[in-house]
């Protein structure tokens, strides 16, 4: 048991002037009392706090889309020992984009691998011939670091492993400071060429040809002054550029550019893309497996990435060098300039101007995500797959689509930008996509720039080898799609391109897909004025004159500057931002506060997929129980006021088996959202949240009431707080992806971590408790306050041993301060048992405009090994069918009188086959009473309309305590919920 002993907080950073954003935190007043009063509208955190308890040494773990465990609000708390991502089969969670735009995150996955010290070279093993070549013009370089920090690949691209760069050495460069060339760290890959000659990675080729990829990847970032080794992140940027390279087979040269839309090293920093350059101390290298050159990766700013697009990668790579403060002319990248060049010298703006008014754009071509489909003008467009947009060039030969990449690729050569690839779903390890979000302007070499300018200025497109083999195909009419950041580059295609009588094409990231853009100028095109639509294949040219690429610019001006103008939200950030609310540091000027900020939070991802299986689930239930305390859980079946469905088979005994065995032996937590299929949903139709074994958690707002959202059912426990519908720009602070922080996180989906917070703050205070100890806590010290149904309907009643409960909020708002306080002095409950109370197999018709009341008499399992006395969780195992299913309800009634109504009506439920078989409804209302004597089932209908229906099958399950549970609980407080139930227990209420 931890001492009492107040933890130090500190008054700094930002905690303050993010509490008025955090509803869960930042109420005012006491939160005390069951019995109603001035609504507090927090957790109470600070009181747990106050006591010392901010979660240490208690894991979390998030089961959801992913976890930016890079997030300066949560890699120091985050635990990848704990964590997984089910959806990859990768140790490392991080969210994935499934069809949006600049949100591809995987970049950032970071290596796994440990940093180590090279060889000494007396005991260097055998070194691949290509490697020891590369490594002997390092040694050239840096005489003095023969055994330089290096981030190796724990398991080897070629043995299967995620990362295709097998070493980045890094070494530390003196720079030139009278040249304007700070001190900085150097990081060199080995990987994308052939280091081995065998074949194992690249294909074998010779002196002369490139090796492998011809080319490998440097990085020059400034040093600090107080830095000692080289930071890794530049490590993991430069394995994800090498993912994008394997996984394209796009080579990168001099004068490209990627687009990251996000600070390199997860600051704030407004580096956030990329530029490339030839490293200017590493040339060209013969190998014995080819040659091979040094290409160097640049931090810019936005501003310059959209110089480079608008005009061209190498002329904003040669303006760079001539400003000072921008790393001189080797352009070392300072994570810390907080200036652009055109800040630091505004005559590079003009030089920029200059160079898109007399050359528009060099960017020839993006891949992105884009598909077209033959519209015949008296058919309207359907939505389709993707897929199936594609099922009119099914039939092409293989011979044709390879001969359509060759010269696409070839028309590509001189210049083209890459946006984000699609995430392969394939389980090889070889052959899955590790994302990137990038754009790419490519250009041959360096040494032949200029020509590679002038072949695009003279406007002509690439020729088909033998275009005899590919027939065309002339269109009626066409219906384009790209995906939102392809749609950013058509306004730079058609101003930088087109109006200068050049082609742009995108390239489709799925299948062979492409669309080209070609101005009447240009030639060697299938299209022409009287057949402006045209296709070979999958490859769509479309001959735009003057006019047309007006209308275009002016359409998509009106679009950007539309009002409510509502794009497709798909990246995943969701598991990020229940993180933060469990674990967000404290007090470093990032985002906010988790509730219980010291604690560990794991990743688990699962979600973002387009299907979920029995063992995915399972899988991640089951995850390394003994290291993770928490599991949370912001999902479950759809909310759309018909869907009944639960955990399967495999899924449940997970919970099962965590629940007994988790936490060697004290069960692990789960903490379930309720759901947000507001007022015409009842989570007792989600066998997640209605489980015995799991914590179902609902929400209220920041004035008291529930949130539109909201469902009602019995099986909930507690409400933490969460956003509404009074307005839709409140909601809870926390972290987001990029580093960046969000105040509009939302639903019960932020209810139930800011729950999990506060269990985590208990288990610090007591790390003895086991699964059911927690939710005895929650009934026990959570608070009514002021909480109310704006709506009416369910109002706070009372069950037979004084606990108030709520059908909206279960017992109330969470305490963490009362909590804490009381799980310090707390006693374990005695064991749990399970008795079959009575079973009613008799078919009972559901009356249409009475109630239907069926009774079970029962002594609770007395004298067998599975008497219960004191009630935990009561279901009533039902099988019913109806004429319309969504207008049955039903209403649990107990020995000790109360009413639990254990399923809602659901207006939008009209199912009149399956009905329920044997489904559990599940209620905590009678918590603490005694089971003995008569249980009611109630059914009836509510509809205006005359239905019919048949209870087939009603089985009374009673789970609790044979011994009264608080008995050797001291009681501080005579006027608590525990001196309450205590003195009734004692007094006999049958109990």
């Amino acid at each position: 048991m931890p001492d009492n002993k107040s933890h130090r907080i500190s008054k700094s950073g930002n905690t303050k002037k993010t509490f008025e954003n955090m509803v869960h935190l930042s109420g005012k007043g006491k939160n005390v009392g069951q019995n109603g009063g001035k609504p507090k509208l927090d957790l109470n955190v600070e009181a747990a706090w106050a006591q010392g308890y901010t979660g240490r040494n208690i894991t979390t773990a998030i089961m959801d889309d992913g976890v930016d465990y890079l997030h300066p609000d949560l890699r120091e708390n985050y635990n990848a020992k704990a964590s997984y991502d089910f959806s990859s089969n990768d140790p490392f969670p991080y969210p994935r984009y499934t069809d949006d735009w600049f949100n591809r995150m995987d970049h950032r996955m970071p290596l796994r691998p440990p940093i180590f010290r090279g060889y000494p070279p007396v005991t260097r093993p055998f070194v691949p011939l290509g490697l020891e070549t590369l490594y002997a013009i390092c040694r050239q370089l840096y005489p003095d670091q023969p055994n330089p920090l290096q981030v190796a690949a724990l398991v080897k691209f070629w043995l299967g492993g995620p990362d295709p760069l097998d070493y980045i050495s890094m070494y530390s460069n003196p720079g030139n400071p009278s040249a304007d060339i700070p001190p900085h760290w150097h990081y060199i890959s080995f990987g994308l060429s052939d280091l081995h000659g065998d074949g194992r990675v690249h294909d074998i080729t010779g002196i002369g040809a490139p090796s492998g990829f011809g080319f490998e990847l440097t990085f020059r970032l400034k040093r600090e002054p107080h830095e000692r080794a080289p930071p890794t992140w530049p490590a993991a940027i430069m394995q994800a550029l090498a993912k994008y390279v394997f996984q394209s087979e796009n080579t990168l040269v001099a004068g490209d550019h990627v687009s990251w839309h996000c600070p390199l090293d997860n600051s704030d920093s407004r580096i956030q893309h990329m530029l490339m350059c030839e490293d200017p101390q590493l040339g060209t290298v013969q190998t014995p497996f080819g040659s091979v050159s040094f290409l160097q990766i640049v931090g810019v700013c936005s501003e310059e990435l959209q110089a480079a697009q608008n005009w061209n990668g190498p002329g904003i790579i040669d303006l760079m060098k001539s400003v000072k403060g921008v790393g001189g002319s080797w352009l070392v990248t300072d994570m810390r300039r907080s200036e652009t060049i055109f800040e630091l010298d505004p005559s590079v703006q003009n030089a920029v101007d200059d160079g898109i008014e007399s050359e528009g754009s060099n960017l020839s071509g993006v891949s992105a995500r884009c598909t077209w489909q033959e519209r015949k003008l008296s058919h309207p467009v359907e939505d389709s797959e993707e897929a199936e947009l594609e099922r009119g060039f099914a039939q092409i030969s293989v011979q044709e689509s390879e001969q359509i990449k060759a010269t696409l690729k070839k028309g590509l050569l001189g210049a083209k930008s890459v946006l984000p690839p699609i995430r392969s779903s394939s389980s090889n390890s070889n052959s899955r996509y590790h994302n990137i979000s990038s754009g790419v302007d490519q250009n041959e070499d360096t040494t032949s720039r200029k020509a590679s300018y002038d072949s695009n200025i003279n406007g002509e497109m690439p020729t088909l080898e033998a275009p005899e083999l590919l027939q065309t195909k002339f269109l009626e009419s066409v219906h384009l799609q790209f995906n939102l950041e392809a749609g950013t580059i058509l306004p730079l295609a058609l101003r930088g391109r087109l109006k200068h009588g050049r082609h742009f094409t995108f390239k489709s990231v799925i299948g062979d897909v492409a669309i080209t853009l070609v101005p009447v100028s240009v030639s060697g095109a299938f299209v022409d004025a009287e057949h402006p639509f045209a296709a070979h294949g999958p490859w769509l040219q479309l001959l735009l004159t003057d006019n047309d690429i007006d209308h275009m610019l002016d359409d998509l001006l009106a679009m950007t500057m539309a009002e409510g103008l509502a794009f497709p939200k798909t990246f995943e950030c969701h598991g990020t931002r229940c993180a933060g609310e469990v674990a967000a540091k404290r007090d470093n000027d990032v985002c906010g506060v988790g509730v219980a900020y010291e604690s560990k939070v794991a990743g688990i991802r699962m979600l973002d997929q387009p299907y979920m299986t029995d063992l995915i689930e399972a899988n991640s239930m089951g995850h390394e129980p003994n290291l993770i305390d928490i599991y949370s859980a912001s999902w479950g079946p759809t909310d759309d006021g018909k869907t009944v469905d639960g955990p399967r088979n495999a899924t449940m005994r997970a919970i099962v088996q965590g629940v007994n065995e988790g936490r060697r032996g004290l069960g692990n937590i789960y903490v379930w959202a309720s759901g947000d299929g507001g007022a015409d949903d009842d989570c007792n139709c989600d066998g997640y949240a209605a489980s015995m074994w799991t914590i179902s958690i609902n929400s209220a707002i920041n004035n008291g009431e529930n949130a539109h959202y909201d469902e009602s059912c019995s099986s909930t426990l507690a409400s933490t707080f969460s956003n509404g519908a009074k307005d839709p720009h409140t909601g809870v602070a926390t972290t987001d992806l990029y580093g960046k922080c969000t105040k509009t996180h939302s639903g019960t989906s932020a209810a139930a971590p800011e729950a999990a917070g506060v269990f985590a703050l208990a288990l610090d205070a007591n790390p003895m408790l086991t699964w059911r100890d927690i939710q005895h806590l929650t009934v026990l010290t959570s608070k009514r306050n002021s909480l109310y149904d704006s709506k009416g309907r369910f109002h706070w009643n009372m069950n037979g041993v004084g606990l108030e409960f709520n059908h909206l909020f279960g017992f109330g708002v969470l305490d963490a301060g009362a909590m804490v306080a009381l799980a310090k002095i707390w006693k374990t409950v005695p064991a749990r048992y399970h008795c079959v109370a009575g079973v009613v197999s008799t078919p009972h018709r559901i009356l249409t405009n009475a109630s239907t009341q069926i009774y079970i008499d029962t002594d609770a399992c007395v004298g067998t090994d599975t008497e219960v006395n004191y009630v935990e969780h009561v279901q009533a195992i039902v099988t019913l069918n109806a004429s319309r299913r969504g207008d049955v309800t039903l209403f649990l009634i107990s020995p000790m009188g109360t009413r639990s109504m254990i399923l809602n009506k659901r207006p939008n439920d009209d199912d009149q086959y399956d009905g329920f078989t044997k489904w559990p409804f599940m209620t905590t209302h009678t918590w603490g009473e005694g089971p003995t004597g008569r249980w009611t089932l109630e059914v009836r209908f509510d509809s205006q309309t005359p239905q019919t229906g048949y209870i087939r099958e009603w089985t009374l399950m009673v789970h609790g305590t044979r011994e009264a549970p608080y008995r050797d609980l001291p009681v501080e407080d005579d006027n608590s919920k525990l001196a309450i139930v205590k003195k009734a227990h004692e007094v006999g209420y049958k109990i």
